[in-house]
């Protein structure tokens, strides 16, 4: 079995608590949250590990419900008498921490910054808690001018992403109060435009990721530009807007943001604008709130990369390597066949991950060997009938349950990449190796490529081959082994003599 590296690990502290002796105190941790207590105050009163009962909540769901409908019968632990008040050091510290937290650091940054443990932090804020709310209230108020201020300047540019976590922690502090991050005026703004007007006139039968993607840009338009009237938006402006999110820290560690993000998101500014400047030929639906041309700025060039193909050596290594695995835990269904028929069917059918986890058993036709998947599952907006050969069939009837989903998955995404990351590694699959379910779906996409185009761009459910052959097929294994087999001519053949 796949186990953590932590010691001792979340199922271990898991299965400890289950044992009778800790149960009482399980259920007076259940009593105390019951009455307001947070998880982690309420096991530092009953002189539990920070995040005993946090774990035991998320690991045995069921359980801690059974255990709060037997609260009537539990006896109630009281809190300890009043907390003493802090010394200066700890009202210093307390000052400092809840001034980073409304700059929009996070409790490990704040741990890190001030050399303590975050369940330090986290103390502080519970024991604490007037004096934490009295400092956050003030350090908050002003983060909250400085984010007015620098909205729209190149007072940004320096660190975009700190500014943005800045900014976002202050909106929710505002919205507390009452108050709106940026004031509201009359005048008709990007944001304001898109919900009233772009939404319902482009946006009505579009898929869900395509409004997201546009939710997307507009929300950190409106927090980087402080989301000016229109005719007030310059070409300078959106110049800014195109810097800012080009500086914004990546999903890894010093790496940022990819060129390919900040072109879609400064298209869809581009695009936005033009819909409400004047309607021309080639732009009959502009609704003419710009009188005008409307600014424009000319956004990066696209960045393609070499699609990442899985060798056949690697997905059998992950295949075996998925009898160790220990969730999802579902009813009736065990995690290794759950993982095996995952990674079959992802590469015998090159579904999206989003696809693939919405797929439901009544949409599997086991007598004709395929799913009939509806339209708004494929961003070309056209339902599909995807074949399933005899090994992807066997691997579906192998876990074949009366549940609703297919691949059903009781956890967030993050945690299934987590869980798929430690499956490769358990396969014994260098960490620079790793690959998502994507690269499988492009490995699919250009095996087929080789032998019918074709098929392959309507396997993958394109609108045109084109995209196909740009972003799924690596082409280099196709032409080598045409380059392989074209025919040559007779003196080619031969071996050239030594130079007379």
């Amino acid at each position: 079995m796949i186990s953590s590296a932590r010691t001792p690990d979340a199922w271990s502290l898991a299965a400890e608590l289950l044992k009778e002796q800790n149960r009482a105190k399980i259920l007076a941790g259940a009593a105390l949250v019951a009455s307001g207590q947070s998880l982690a105050a309420a096991s530092r009163l009953l002189g539990m590990p920070p995040n005993t009962l946090a774990l035991y909540k998320h690991h045995h769901a069921a359980e801690w419900e059974e255990l709060l409908r037997a609260l009537p019968s539990t006896p109630i632990v009281k809190p300890p008498k009043k907390i003493p008040e802090p010394s200066e050091r700890t009202r210093a510290a307390i000052r400092k921490a809840s001034a980073l937290k409304a700059a929009g650091f996070t409790d490990v940054e704040i741990a890190e910054q001030m050399h303590v443990s975050p369940h330090t932090v986290d103390a502080w804020r519970d024991l604490y808690a007037a004096r934490w709310r009295e400092e956050f209230d003030r350090a908050a108020e002003t983060a909250l001018v400085l984010v007015r201020s620098q909205a729209g300047t190149d007072a940004i540019l320096r660190d975009p992403s700190r500014y943005i976590a800045m900014a976002r922690t202050c909106e929710r502090w505002a919205g507390s109060r009452g108050e709106e991050l940026f004031p509201v005026g009359e005048a008709v703004t990007l944001s304001s435009f898109y919900r009233r007007e772009y939404v319902p006139l482009r946006l009505q039968d579009a898929a869900a990721p395509t409004r997201a993607k546009y939710e997307g840009t507009i929300r950190l338009w409106f927090l980087f530009t402080g989301d000016p009237p229109l005719k007030e938006i310059t070409v300078s402006l959106l110049a800014r807007f195109r810097d800012c999110l080009g500086k914004m820290r990546g999903k890894q560690p010093a790496s940022k943001i990819s060129p390919n993000t900040v072109r879609d998101h400064l298209q869809n500014v581009n695009t936005l604008l033009t819909k409400a400047g004047p309607p021309g030929p080639r732009n009959r639906d502009a609704v003419g709130l710009l009188p005008t041309m409307p600014p424009w700025v000319r956004p990066p060039k696209k960045v393609d990369k070499l699609p990442r193909i899985v060798t056949a050596e690697v997905l059998s290594q992950v295949y075996t390597a998925a009898a160790g695995m220990d969730v999802p835990r579902l009813r009736c269904v065990k995690p290794p066949p759950w993982w095996r028929a995952l990674l079959v069917v992802v590469f015998n059918t090159a579904l999206r991950r989003r696809t693939l986890f919405e797929v439901r058993m009544e949409e599997v036709d086991w007598r004709g060997s395929r799913l009939m998947l509806p339209a708004a599952r494929f961003k070309s907006g056209r339902p599909m009938m995807v074949h399933l050969n005899d090994t992807a069939l066997r691997h579906l009837v192998a876990i074949r349950t009366n549940r609703e989903l297919v691949f059903e998955w009781p956890h967030t995404m993050q945690h299934f990449n987590h869980m798929f990351h430690r499956l490769q590694a358990a396969a014994g699959i260098p960490d620079a190796q790793h690959f998502g379910l994507h690269d499988i779906r492009k490995t699919t996409a250009t095996i087929i490529w080789g032998d019918d185009p074709a098929a392959a761009q309507y396997a993958l459910g394109h609108a045109s081959m084109s995209t196909t052959a740009r972003h799924y097929v690596a082409s280099a294994g196709i032409v080598a082994r045409a380059l392989d087999a074209l025919p040559q001519p007779e003196a080619f053949a031969g071996v050239l003599g030594a130079a007379k």
